[in-house]
């Protein structure tokens, strides 16, 4: 979709991708990096990390058609790990509704709009 829709190319852009494609399909955040566990179990694997790397590689190609630069995609691959925001803590979104953690953290896509609105 990246490549096909310029529209996935700007920042509001490549937030609903994240939303449609990750958070919402149902990726498993947290038994990919292990949230809440002490030891690394076989399901850990850093697929969106490799997402990200992948469209950091594409951004290296054809940086002028992107609205985003690889400081936006290290600070979400950073803010995946760190679970500062409720966006990536939980497999789905029923985890994250019934553990409340939108009402406990902040989206990490509504800091980052924040922070460049206000740079």
């Amino acid at each position: 979709m990246l490549l096909l829709d310029p529209y996935y190319r700007t920042l509001v852009g490549f937030q609903v991708l994240i939303e449609k494609e990750w958070l919402s399909f149902g990726h498993q955040f947290q038994a990919r990096t292990c949230h809440g566990t002490q030891d690394i179990t076989t399901d850990y694997s850093p697929i969106f990390i490799q997402f990200l790397d992948c469209v950091w590689q594409i951004t290296q190609h054809y940086p002028y058609v992107f609205q985003f630069n690889k400081y936006i995609l290290t600070f979400i691959a950073q803010h995946v790990h760190s679970c500062l925001y409720g966006t990536f803590l939980f497999d789905n979104a029923r985890e994250r509704g019934i553990r409340r953690c939108v009402a406990r953290h902040s989206h990490c896509g509504a800091m980052l709009t924040a922070s460049l609105l206000s740079s």
